[in-house]
């Protein structure tokens, strides 16, 4: 399987590259349970369907700005694997990222075991799974139960099917909690979003029957916006193919910022670019001018480097989509793009 390193919840996991094995897997899916990958799996909450909300067939819970996964616990030519999948298509890509991680689970989960739920970072930097739904459970499909009923075979899933481990998972695993849709319950969870350990964007309301997208209550969408930009979950990653190159090449020295670089210490490989981050993980965008409204971009930066990654990331974490930045880069020709040396400031 073609895989790459990638640092995932601060763990090392690794991400599929292979677009073949990618289509097996969401074919898979496909045939057994229905479920696509798709860019909005939520209806917004609007005046066309705030009358089919009937209170006895609806709950509610808190939607954060953790990014959505399935969890995916099968096996691959007979070994036991848990596949992440992301629940969108990331701009610029063909296929939802998937990474396998590893746990300490029951077997049996591993004849077919798929979860709904969010990734989310806390303020202290903690990660916490937290499980919308269970979709089928060891092998068995739950496209007849509700989710009451759905949400107790989770709960049993946690009790009984997995051993905790903190040097193996790659976060902790909860059960979403969820509310009878009244006032109090709507205003009981605005309450709990402005005290809880990390971010949220809205409440979700979702019916008893699973066949339905849920619907979500917006708190603000600016809001939103500017949260997703700052606390996207990491996806930086290397290849094995990588990590061998790499070996056999003179490291980059990112420590070093000179206050100005003259056009005459400029080799034949190198330029002055100016950098701006974009809403994707490890996704920056290039430009020869120091003015993102007139000048077109003129491509992506090289960040397969894991210390690349890490620099830019800390470089952009406070600034947003619009702010460039001037850069020293040198242009890899294995890739055909500018890599990031340094900062010039």
């Amino acid at each position: 399987m073609h895989t790459g390193i990638i640092s995932f919840a601060d763990r090392i996991a690794y991400n599929i590259k292979s677009n073949e094995i990618k289509d097996m897997i969401l074919e898979q899916l496909y045939r057994l349970y229905n479920i696509k990958i798709i860019q909005k799996h939520y209806f917004t909450l609007s005046n066309n369907n705030m009358k089919y909300i009937d209170n006895n067939n609806y709950l509610c819970s808190l939607r954060s700005n953790g990014n959505p996964y399935y969890v995916y616990y099968t096996k691959y030519n007979d070994v036991p694997i848990i596949y992440y999948i992301d629940k969108k298509i990331h701009p610029n890509y063909e296929k939802p990222r998937i990474i396998l991680v590893r746990g300490l689970f029951n077997e049996e989960l591993y004849k077919n075991t798929l979860l709904d739920g969010e990734m989310i970072k806390t303020y202290d930097k903690k990660w916490i799974f937290v499980i919308n739904d269970i979709i089928v459970y060891k092998g068995n499909f739950l496209k007849k139960k509700n989710l009451e009923e759905r949400l107790n075979i989770a709960y049993n899933l946690l009790e009984d099917d997995y051993t905790e481990d903190s040097c193996i998972d790659v976060c902790k695993y909860k059960i979403k909690t969820y509310y009878k849709i009244h006032t109090e319950s709507i205003k009981t969870l605005i309450e709990i979003s402005k005290k809880i350990n990390y971010s949220t964007r809205g409440i979700y309301l979702w019916n008893y029957n699973l066949n339905y997208k849920p619907i979500l209550y917006n708190f603000n969408e600016d809001n939103i916006k500017n949260v997703v930009r700052n606390t996207k979950d990491d996806s930086k990653f290397k290849t094995y193919d990588l990590i061998q190159q790499n070996n056999n090449k003179e490291e980059v020295n990112i420590e070093r910022k000179p206050n100005e670089i003259k056009k005459e210490e400029l080799k034949d490989d190198e330029k002055i670019l100016f950098i701006s981050k974009s809403t994707e993980p490890d996704i920056y965008y290039l430009y020869t001018k120091e003015n993102i409204l007139i000048e077109k971009s003129i491509g992506i930066a090289n960040v397969s480097k894991l210390e690349t990654s890490k620099m830019l990331r800390e470089i952009f974490k406070n600034m947003n989509t619009t702010t460039l930045i001037k850069f020293k880069c040198k242009y890899n020709t294995v890739f055909g793009k500018w890599l990031p040396l340094y900062r010039i400031k």
